[in-house]
């Protein structure tokens, strides 16, 4: 879980003017070779956080890092 996190969204546009700009959008890989992402993005969400604490806390983050991809790359594509 995220305890002890925080997330909130700014609306302040005009501090972050690309913001409009930078945003991902999987159509065209899903479209021409069937991609689809193996993670929901709450778990994918889970995972950032995991991290980001690791990283607070002062712990091996490439380690940390390392584990995940290798999680990542066994797992199949979470449809649930």
């Amino acid at each position: 879980g995220g305890e002890g996190m925080r997330w909130s969204a700014s609306s302040n546009a005009e501090f972050f003017p690309e913001a409009n700009l930078l945003w991902l959008d999987c159509a065209k890989i899903s479209t021409a070779f069937g991609w689809k992402p193996r993670w929901r993005i709450r778990k994918a969400v889970e995972k950032t956080v995991e991290w980001a604490k690791a990283y607070r806390d002062g712990e091996d983050t490439v380690r940390l890092m390392e584990r995940q991809i290798h999680e990542y790359e066994r797992e199949g594509c979470d449809d649930a």
